[in-house]
């Protein structure tokens, strides 16, 4: 009985460190495709100088500098009365993708 248990002993230990290796190996590429989105949220809130919010009436424009168009939606949104706003980058079913360390230019300009 000692003879059988052993062997299954070392077959169990190669299967674990074979696994970790194998977690080891293939850990940068899971990191890398974590440091990517097809869905980039941003939300925020308007003031003026003086910290007062704004109403109704502000178009925010966001643009990533990367990839400065083709998205699903272009990601543009208007302030509500409390001068919130939350637009999206979004492309699911294309390419497009924002990443850790893109610069996404803001622009909020009055409509009225």
């Amino acid at each position: 009985m000692i003879q059988i248990q052993y062997p299954i002993c070392l077959l169990r230990r190669f299967f674990y460190y074979y696994s970790v290796f194998l977690i080891y190996l293939f850990s940068p590429v899971l990191a890398e495709s974590q440091d990517e989105t097809d869905t980039f949220t941003l939300g925020g809130d308007i003031t003026y100088e003086k910290g007062f919010a704004v109403d109704a009436g502000f178009t925010v424009v966001a643009e990533n500098q990367r990839v400065k168009e083709g998205w699903f939606m272009p990601p543009k949104a208007e302030t509500r009365s409390d001068g919130s706003y939350t637009l999206s980058f979004l492309d699911i079913f294309g390419p497009h993708r924002t990443r850790v360390g893109d610069e996404i230019v803001v622009t909020v300009t009055n409509v009225t």
